[in-house]
């Protein structure tokens, strides 16, 4: 997970907020929370983690149910500054069946269309989830 910040030209900008990434689980789920303050002097960081795919998908780990993996990012922003709100991008086309979307995200009961490409680019995740050397990866 690594947020990107479209600031105000020449600007002074501030973003703090609280994110947790959970991994359901049937009888426990993973979770990791961290507080975090980006601001114009500091590099963006995100939150890292190793999880393997062979663990993900070993049954005795109970973290597929139904044939599904649940991921879930929970983002509460405390403040933000000095920040354009407008969206980068147009957000309705990210889930707009496209040409280029070449992979189906099931998130609750909604359907989203993304490229695999543009996941594996932006995440380090879905890169090896996609591209890496495992027999699911064609899935």
């Amino acid at each position: 997970f690594h947020p990107q910040v479209q600031q105000f030209a020449g600007g002074k900008w501030k973003c703090e907020a609280d994110v947790e990434f959970v991994l359901l689980n049937k009888a426990t789920n993973y979770s990791s929370k961290r507080h975090f303050t980006w601001d114009d002097g500091k590099p963006i960081r995100g939150m890292n983690g190793t999880h393997y795919f062979s663990d993900l998908t070993n049954s005795k780990y109970g973290y597929i149910n139904n044939n599904k993996i649940i991921l879930e990012f929970r983002v509460n922003d405390i403040s933000v500054e000095g920040i354009d709100p407008t969206p980068i991008l147009d957000l309705s086309k990210f889930s707009s069946p496209i040409e280029l979307n070449n992979v189906t995200l099931l998130i609750g009961e909604q359907s989203l269309c993304v490229s695999k490409d543009y996941l594996a680019v932006h995440s380090p995740v879905f890169a090896a989830m996609f591209f890496g050397k495992f027999v699911e990866n064609g899935k």
